[in-house]
């Protein structure tokens, strides 16, 4: 991976970072005639976390701003796009629906009423006619002929 000269001269100088803690400190309790309090030591590990986040953010997102940018509107056009579509079928369905339901209701009711003013009974389907028995020795010879 690429080292900027910032990451160089940071990873150089970093054993310096105490001895600049405690000149500070002393220039400032000097200056101020009382003594400043010394502020924690962060962890070593969390400032490698962070420049790796960072260089993460930099070589990954921010370069290619202009393409992440482009999905993220594609997706919310499809988003957008999708909503448009699951708002306008489930109406056109229920529509559909409750108006067969409501007609096949009317048919029924319009029978039941035909049926209590004649004070019969609904005639029940009529059943085929059984087919006649044939005997199991025939065969059918034009089936098996066709195909030769």
């Amino acid at each position: 991976m690429n080292k900027t000269l910032r990451e160089i001269v940071l990873r150089r100088h970093l054993s310096a970072q105490t001895r600049l803690d405690e000149m500070r400190q002393q220039l400032l309790s000097e200056t101020f005639d009382r003594p400043v309090p010394q502020r924690p030591r962060q962890f070593v590990g969390a400032d490698i976390i962070g420049t790796a986040m960072i260089s993460l953010w930099r070589e990954l997102f921010w370069r290619a701003r202009h393409a992440w940018a482009g999905l993220a509107l594609v997706w919310l056009a499809l988003l957008a796009v999708n909503l448009v579509i699951c708002d306008t079928r489930p109406d056109d369905a229920t529509r559909a629906d409750s108006g067969q339901g409501a007609i096949q209701a009317l048919l029924r009711d319009e029978q039941q009423l035909r049926t209590e003013l004649a004070e019969i009974a609904p005639a029940e389907p009529l059943a085929a006619p059984p087919t006649p028995p044939r005997p199991r020795s025939e065969r059918r010879v034009a089936t098996t002929n066709s195909c030769a």
